[in-house]
């Protein structure tokens, strides 16, 4: 299963933490960030 929140968002950049589990126990953690960019530019 997998866990994500959302850390910030500023503009079209966006920051995730989230962990995975596998049954109840913890096997991954990670932070992340995504950005929305316009594929015109």
């Amino acid at each position: 299963k997998l866990h994500v929140e959302k850390v910030s968002a500023r503009g079209p950049l966006w920051k995730f933490k989230g962990h995975a589990t596998v049954d109840d126990v913890r096997t991954s953690e990670a932070e992340f960030s995504a950005m929305i960019v316009d594929p015109q530019r």
